[in-house]
């Protein structure tokens, strides 16, 4: 009896873990699409956002899920209503000229339903109506940006989804529109990069559970005396540079081994002081699927502790800091750039990693002057 009882355990233990790994798969998959919709949003691509949202759909499980792709769906809603707008608004309006400012003037050369051309310079410029700058917009519209609970929804998103919105004036319009409170809660989540036009993707697709289970196998029989002897901070970290290497290097290699690889790296750092090394596998992970790891690797960073009595561990924060500043600068994350820019700066000073000072200082007034524009434009 004692024995069935032990056999069952396992067999729940084995069932559990087989429950777990699939759960958070489905979280990776969920957390993927939830992205490539706020991405085309922003691209102001409301067709390819819906097609998205139904991906994210299909793993969605609990309320929160299920909420937030509400959300989203009236979020395509209003987009879809915002480029119907100004594709109306351009085919029926005649305008000779916009004023850009006191002596700023521009001179509409072609007003059509898909388009707006302008001359400026004596150069000849056209815009696509879901490519056209949200001061531009503002201008353009005037008065009637504000003018009824439908114009407001409708601007506000396009504020709060635009890479340049304003969400401060997203946040106003939506307050004061007719949409139901709980929308506002879409202007607490970081902007993501917009998806304009997408090259094909030719890294690998991820692989299923069991295809990781077998690659387990040809890890476990390559590296398996490595992973028992691995039982120092210095080892740990030599062994998951290794297995990194492997799965990107290694043509050979299955996608489930691949993934196994990365698995067992990313195992052997986790519990390390260092985040570099478990930074280092997360964003070569991303390389090689088609995953995101954005969000894991910038709460990594983030819940460090930049302690200025330890400049080892500082050293290492600052070195991760800068991989995530860098990619914020490249994708224009500039919501999450503000939160990782003072501990960058801390790190990088105790540690006199002056490269990574430099590179925050930058960014820091960058994204200063970013806001000063923005406020002088209003």
């Amino acid at each position: 009896m004692r024995m069935g009882n032990k056999l069952l355990t396992m067999l729940f233990a084995a069932v559990a873990f087989c429950w777990a790994g699939a759960a958070l798969a489905n979280v990776e998959a969920y957390d993927n699409a939830v992205e490539d919709v706020r991405g085309y949003l922003a691209g102001m691509n409301p067709e390819m956002a819906r097609a998205s949202l139904k991906d994210a759909l299909k793993h969605a499980t609990d309320r929160y899920q299920k909420t937030e792709i509400a959300r989203l769906d009236e979020c395509i809603n209003l987009i879809e209503d915002y480029l119907s707008a100004m594709s109306n608004f351009c085919a029926n309006n005649q305008l000779d000229e916009i004023k850009l400012s006191e002596t700023e003037f521009v001179k509409i050369v072609e007003m059509k339903k898909d388009h707006i051309t302008v001359r400026s310079q004596g150069v000849n410029k056209t815009y696509l109506i879901n490519q056209l700058s949200p001061k531009f917009v503002r201008i353009l519209v005037g008065k009637s940006y504000n003018a009824n609970k439908d114009n407001q929804a409708v601007f506000g998103a396009f504020e709060a989804f635009h890479p340049k919105g304003d969400r401060a004036l997203a946040r106003k319009l939506w307050t004061a529109s007719s949409l139901d409170r709980r929308m506002l809660e879409e202007l607490d989540v970081p902007r993501v990069p917009p998806i304009i036009q997408r090259g094909p993707d030719k890294r690998l697709s991820v692989p299923t559970e069991e295809e990781v289970e077998k690659g387990m196998e040809f890890v476990n029989n390559k590296f398996g005396k490595f992973i028992e002897n691995a039982d120092t901070p210095q080892a740990k970290v030599k062994l998951s540079n290794q297995l990194v290497q492997m799965a990107s290097k290694n043509k050979a290699l299955t996608p489930g081994q691949k993934m196994a690889c990365f698995k067992v790296a990313e195992k052997q750092v986790k519990d390390l002081i260092q985040i570099s090394p478990r930074y280092d596998v997360l964003e070569q992970k991303e390389k090689v699927f088609k995953t995101r790891t954005f969000r894991q690797r910038y709460e990594l960073v983030t819940a460090a502790n930049a302690d200025p009595s330890d400049p080892d561990a500082c050293r290492d924060i600052a070195a991760a800091a800068g991989k995530l500043l860098f990619d914020c600068g490249e994708n224009n994350r500039f919501d999450e750039a503000k939160q990782i820019i003072p501990l960058a700066k801390t790190a990088a000073q105790v540690s006199g990693n002056s490269k990574v000072y430099k590179y925050a200082d930058q960014a820091e007034k960058y994204l200063e002057a970013q806001e000063k524009k923005n406020a002088a434009s209003d």
